[in-house]
């Protein structure tokens, strides 16, 4: 049955809609802070995420369902942006003493993924890296821009002139080994032939699917588990991986939406930033397929955000969905 009335004994304030707006906004641009996104650069994507909640809260106050057939597709591809509309929901709720379901939540997705999308260059960044002949290197860049209209070429250079890279720069392709290659600032390193064949553009669009994730995976934060249940498999995970603090901001957080995202799969994470420096990922593969959420689960992907929230791990979460889809 609709509820159109308030629950029993529940008192809903009645306020100033001038004094909800501003309300919205503060929780906005709070959250705004926390995951460095620029309100000038993004007014009018702003104010329409500002129009969309203040219109919604009626409804949501006085317990109207919320449709959206397309909640598990925006959760699994869409994760980060997922996952900071989850804090933005969080926040409001505390805020407005509202009830926001994950249909919701998934709405406010759409908006913040826009946001995203205006705030950043979609495109990947590469330098080439070529031996000693200049050709080589022109060739390389010419075929990437045929195969590859989402990278974006940010110079070539010769092998000698590796210290010029600048920032920023996620991969370089290289035709010639490059020997002090740990000491280089990027995510991704592709070795290609100087014959630059398909096989080498096969070998790029492989690596650049995976670069990031060998980034950011490390084997020291790899567990096999046999844990009955969900909670249980987060409280072993949070005790061996030395995180033990952020089990109690991790249950919170599914609580407001279950973080499976299909396939087995499920990506926890904590609303409170831990103490690393970059994002950092706890694999478990369990034993046994447990229920999480409303579906079954067997390896889990546990996110623990940096100190610095403003990084952006957009890109890593699309590997990830890309690589279990």
């Amino acid at each position: 049955v609709l509820q159109i009335l308030p629950k029993k004994n529940e008192i809903i304030e009645q306020e100033n809609s001038d004094e909800i707006k501003e309300k919205v906004k503060s929780v906005i641009e709070k959250v705004w802070v926390r995951y460095g996104f620029s309100n000038r650069k993004n007014e009018k994507l702003f104010n329409g995420l500002l129009v969309h909640i203040t219109k919604s809260l009626y409804p949501l106050k006085y317990y109207f369902p919320v449709e959206n057939p397309f909640i598990s597709q925006i959760k699994s591809e869409y994760m980060n942006a997922y996952n900071i509309a989850v804090v933005l929901a969080k926040e409001l709720q505390f805020c407005l003493n509202i009830k926001i379901p994950e249909n919701e939540i998934g709405y406010l997705t759409l908006h913040i993924m826009n946001i995203i999308e205006n705030s950043q260059e979609t495109r990947k960044r590469i330098a080439i890296i070529y031996g000693k002949n200049p050709l080589v290197g022109k060739l390389l860049e010419r075929k990437i821009n045929l195969y590859f209209p989402n990278i974006k070429i940010d110079g070539l250079f010769a092998n000698y002139e590796i210290h010029l890279l600048p920032e920023g720069i996620e991969t370089i392709v290289t035709t010639s080994e490059i020997f002090d290659e740990q000491h280089l600032n990027v995510k991704n390193c592709i070795r290609v032939s100087e014959m630059i064949t398909n096989e080498d553009m096969k070998t790029i669009s492989i690596q650049l699917n995976r670069g990031l994730m060998k980034y950011y995976l490390s084997p020291n934060d790899l567990y096999f588990l046999d844990e009955e249940n969900q909670k249980g498999l987060l409280k072993t995970l949070t005790n061996i991986g030395g995180i033990q603090h952020l089990y109690t901001s991790i249950n919170e957080r599914e609580k407001m939406s279950s973080t499976n995202i299909g396939n087995l799969v499920a990506m926890p994470h904590p609303f409170d930033c831990g103490n690393n420096e970059k994002l950092r990922v706890l694999v478990a593969i369990n034993k046994q397929k447990i229920l999480w959420g409303d579906k079954m689960a067997q390896i889990i992907f546990l996110f623990i955000p940096p100190k610095n929230q403003r990084v952006n791990n957009t890109k890593f979460f699309e590997e990830i969905h890309d690589v279990f889809k």
